[in-house]
């Protein structure tokens, strides 16, 4: 649980320094789905 958790805030993380780009991906991942 403790890994999952420190990827999941890593992921977080990241997210929230490249919102943009991350945000355009996820909404063509949508797109596509």
């Amino acid at each position: 649980m403790l890994k999952k958790r420190q990827m999941f805030r890593a992921s977080q993380n990241t997210r929230s320094n490249d919102s943009k780009s991350n945000f355009k991906n996820d909404f063509q991942r949508k797109d596509i789905q």
